[in-house]
């Protein structure tokens, strides 16, 4: 049916929104929305979660799979000092590997995207602010290096893997310590009462 004049047609795209974003992005519009999902399990991703009970394990593991997995891949780690560090520390193991984030130049930040991206630089680690909006086909592994915010988050940055439809692998490394740093970073991302006034 041809649209009422003054309401065209729209299409909303996104991959990971909630009944409730979806909701308020249907009253942001001043339409209701006709949702049409495909759910967000795809066949080639290979999820694993790995408990790891110290700092010295997690970098174990993670050289180990940087190095027994091939192709392009993503390290996802919470504080700048941290995707600085990992970086520095993968490369110590031979693996050809840069950091992101929000912390450093416009330029550097172009520079560091530009070379994982044209496969100069095969792992990149980074804060999530990396991956917004771009589409790296051949990504073979997601490594979150510390539990994400949430479980919708997980999913849009695990699913930055294999959109190929080929094989890729996403990792969550959990240690006992990590809930309780999660609950304590997330209270610091609060927004408090006076700040909102």
């Amino acid at each position: 049916a041809p649209a009422a004049e003054g309401a065209p047609p729209i299409l909303a795209l996104t991959a990971t929104a909630t009944l409730p974003m979806r909701q308020e992005i249907g009253g942001a519009l001043g339409r209701r929305l006709r949702v049409v999902t495909t759910g967000v399990f795809r066949p080639n991703l290979r999820y694993e979660v790995e408990h790891l009970n110290s700092r010295e394990e997690k970098l174990r593991a993670l050289a180990a799979i940087c190095t027994e997995t091939s192709g392009p891949g993503i390290i996802y780690a919470r504080s700048r000092e941290s995707c600085e560090k990992l970086a520095y520390f993968l490369r110590q193991q031979r693996v050809n590997a840069a950091h992101y984030h929000a912390g450093m130049t416009t330029n550097e930040r172009t520079e560091a995207q530009n070379a994982f991206m044209s496969g100069q630089t095969r792992v990149i680690v980074a804060t999530v602010a990396f991956g917004m909006g771009i589409d790296k086909a051949d990504v073979r592994f997601i490594i979150h290096y510390n539990l994400p915010n949430s479980l919708e988050a997980y999913c849009q940055e695990s699913g930055r893997a294999g959109r190929d439809g080929r094989p890729a692998r996403c990792v969550l490394f959990y240690s006992s310590a990590d809930k309780s740093q999660l609950s304590r970073w997330l209270r610091q991302d609060a927004l408090d009462l006076p700040f909102l006034r």
